[in-house]
């Protein structure tokens, strides 16, 4: 899942920036004509000091003003604050540095102050605003994080009652028919329930549990299987240190048992799953036997897979699903 937060190197780098623009305009060393008069050296470091101040200003407004004031709706206060801090950006600089006045001039108290006020008026506008457009950005991405969570939340919860009756009710037949699977059957759903219960709750997990918790399942679905399902079923690759969004896969494997296996007549579920160092691809292909179906309930657990990917790897999945007359397949690839 991706944060709505900025790297902080970013911003590093931003403020470097900002702060050693001068320097690429700074004449050069002396030269033919002399050296570099000192009036230059005084006012590149007011102008360095100006920016230092617009650079804490902008993370004091972003930081504490905006989300404290201008969200709280006030604005009064976050005016007199923003009003303080242009005084002290104006004037601060300039009282800390002894600025040369031309000779034979006199100096005039107010030309002194608006003519501060002016050399800063126009960045300090910029600074305020592009603190404003960021912070709001990051609150909208915050709002926009929140209502993924609570969707995926809600999707997450229509999967699991699914999964756990579509379970029991294999258990079940396996317990009609008093087969000497059930106990294993038993310890399987119980491993699967564990894995649900306690780590699906995660943003993310090992792939290696989850693909776990899938050989879990297949491994159910074999033993109340006839013979008449043939099932193939690989995992190629090193899952360790690699993560996936929990049960994003299961869908189509209960898929693939719904509508490819019967009693009646022979069929393949085909399952393989390749980890490359790029992503996780994930094939499954099964025969369409005939028998009847809840149509609804799946095509609302395929949607279901569909738009937690679109969520959760927007841009960063394929998903290709392919149905004729006999044969249904699904083709997904994920950069995780």
């Amino acid at each position: 899942m991706h944060l709505v937060k900025r790297p902080l190197w970013i911003f590093v780098i931003a403020t470097a920036t900002f702060l050693l623009m001068p320097l690429f305009f700074e004449p050069g060393p002396p030269g033919p004509h002399g050296p570099r008069r000192h009036h230059e050296d005084v006012f590149l470091i007011k102008d360095f000091l100006g920016r230092l101040l617009l650079a804490g200003y902008f993370y004091l407004n972003f930081l504490i003003l905006i989300p404290r004031l201008y969200f709280s709706k006030r604005i009064f206060g976050y005016a007199c604050c923003c009003l303080v801090a242009y005084l002290l950006i104006s004037y601060l600089p300039a009282l800390m540095v002894d600025l040369p006045r031309p000779q034979g001039r006199p100096h005039h108290p107010w030309g002194f102050l608006l003519g501060n006020l002016g050399h800063t008026f126009f960045g300090f506008v910029a600074i305020t605003l592009l603190a404003l457009a960021a912070r709001i950005h990051l609150r909208w991405r915050s709002t926009e994080q929140s209502q993924l969570t609570a969707q995926l939340s809600y999707l997450k919860a229509q999967v699991n009652p699914h999964f756990l009756f579509n379970t029991l009710h294999s258990i079940y037949s396996l317990s009609i028919e008093k087969s000497d699977k059930t106990p294993e059957a038993i310890l399987r759903l119980s491993d699967m329930m564990r894995y649900v219960l306690s780590d699906t709750e995660k943003e993310l997990v090992p792939l290696a549990e989850e693909i776990k918790y899938l050989t879990d399942y297949i491994g159910l679905q074999e033993l109340r299987l006839s013979q008449s399902t043939k099932i193939e079923y690989g995992v190629t690759g090193d899952p360790e240190g690699r993560f996936l969004a929990p049960l994003v896969l299961i869908p189509f494997v209960e898929n693939a048992f719904k509508h490819g296996s019967s009693p009646e007549e022979p069929s393949l579920i085909r399952i393989m799953i390749n980890i490359s160092s790029d992503y996780l691809s994930f094939d499954i292909q099964n025969n369409k036997v005939a028998r009847q179906t809840n149509t609804i309930k799946t095509c609302i657990g395929l949607e279901n897979a569909k738009k937690r990917l679109e969520l959760i790897y927007p841009g960063t999945h394929w998903l290709v699903i392919k149905e004729d007359a006999g044969l249904f397949t699904v083709n997904l690839k994920i950069n995780c």
